[in-house]
């Protein structure tokens, strides 16, 4: 199965070039430095830390899903595949359905296991994954 999700580090144009000019490569180079999905290297690492340092933002792309905010607290994303996460603001847990069916509950959660709950929708058949 292809990624899920794309994580980046976000840097402006300006901050690219100002990259490209303390550590003396291409623009290429930085793209691919910035890009999380990319190896580590002694070199990327480099980069990735003076971006970071730099202003620079760590981004995660997910592909495309509603997601709702009702007024009773609870927050639900569906996804293309018919999984669908939903959140409950009262006590703080989170279930992920597919096709009408419980497939796991999860206590407390927080912003890390709503990613991860994500991440297991996406995997869900269907969902078309590249």
């Amino acid at each position: 199965m292809g990624e899920i999700a794309k994580r980046e580090i976000s840097v402006t144009k300006d901050g690219r070039k100002v990259l490209m000019k303390i550590f003396g490569v291409t623009e290429r180079t930085i793209y691919n430095a910035l890009d999380l999905g990319n190896p580590e290297t002694e070199i990327r690492g480099k980069i990735r830390k003076a971006a970071l340092e730099r202003g620079g933002k760590i981004m995660v792309m997910l592909k495309e899903m509603e997601t709702i905010h009702t007024a009773d607290g609870v927050m639900e994303q569906r996804f293309p595949n018919g999984a669908l996460l939903r959140f409950f603001r009262e006590d703080g847990h989170g279930e992920l359905w597919h096709k009408d069916e419980l497939l796991e509950r999860r206590e407390n959660v927080n912003v890390t296991m709503i990613f991860e709950m994500q991440k297991e929708a996406c995997s869900l058949k269907g969902f078309g994954v590249a």
